[in-house]
């Protein structure tokens, strides 16, 4: 996905627009990917009335 965006921003902006609009979509996408299950799981872990192994 990012690879698109650059490609696409490349043709219709230039080089340095793809470059900031890649780096932009990588971090969305580390952002969905890494932090936001982390983020899920430790606020899952400390809800009261749930059990360790559920």
């Amino acid at each position: 996905m990012t690879g698109v965006a650059i490609i696409i921003f490349e043709a219709v902006a230039g080089t340095a627009a793809a470059l900031i609009a890649g780096g932009c979509v990588l971090a969305l996408f580390a952002v969905a990917w890494v932090v936001l299950p982390f983020a899920l799981r430790t606020r899952n872990l400390h809800l009261p009335g749930r059990q360790s192994g559920e």
